[in-house]
């Protein structure tokens, strides 16, 4: 019980939160065009047994792009993932909906296994996951933006910081754990890689040691 209930209230605060999105499906936003084709795309590859699609056959009218060749594809391998679950029933629109709920509950329990970590109190670690559910500029990349793979790396950033918590506290776990979870924020947005490895990481490394 102690994980399930703040798992139960983040999945609530997830739903509240994107319920629009959930009732009327991914709106359009800055990035909707190519999050729609590229999800197309690499779940319908997904399901013929390509697991790690790159080639974008359908992209440009028909002449095809190498766009998960240099684009960090772990969003649109999670969304081929529920496509697979779902049974491929749901119309893309309101998969990437469902998708994106997901991975904004996501972000709430890794971001509550942080908090946890360093303050050891249940309930200020999920009054903060909540508010960084709700933090605007992460419900600006839904709503507005259409930033689909910097959303999916807002999931992963929090598990940096738990892991390198683990680090410091001498647990023989740590280091390959930070290897992995550090890949897969490289696996999930470049940009936000690049900006936390600059900033937030070190920041956080210096203040831990």
């Amino acid at each position: 019980m102690p994980l399930v209930r703040p798992s139960l209230v983040l999945l609530l605060v997830a739903g509240l939160l994107l319920g629009p999105t959930l009732v009327l499906g991914t709106h359009i936003t800055h990035s909707a065009p190519e999050n729609l084709t590229y999800a197309t795309q690499a779940s319908e590859q997904f399901r013929a047994g390509i697991l790690f699609p790159r080639w974008m056959p359908d992209s440009y009218n028909g002449l095809g792009g190498p766009s998960l060749f240099f684009y960090p594809p772990l969003a649109f391998l999670i969304d081929a993932l529920v496509s697979v679950v779902t049974l491929d029933v749901l119309p893309v629109s309101y998969r990437l909906a469902l998708t994106s709920l997901l991975l904004l509950w996501a972000s709430g329990l890794t971001m509550h296994a942080w908090l946890r970590r360093v303050t050891e109190d249940g309930r200020a670690a999920l009054v903060g996951a909540a508010v960084y559910m709700a933090a605007p500029y992460h419900l600006l990349d839904h709503y507005m933006r259409g930033a689909f793979a910097e959303f999916t790396a807002y999931t992963v950033l929090p598990l940096v910081m738990l892991v390198i918590r683990l680090v410091v506290d001498g647990r023989r776990v740590g280091p390959p754990l930070l290897a992995l979870s550090y890949a897969i924020l490289v696996f999930a947005h470049l940009p936000t890689t690049l900006l936390a490895s600059v900033t937030v990481i070190p920041a956080y490394v210096l203040f831990c040691t």
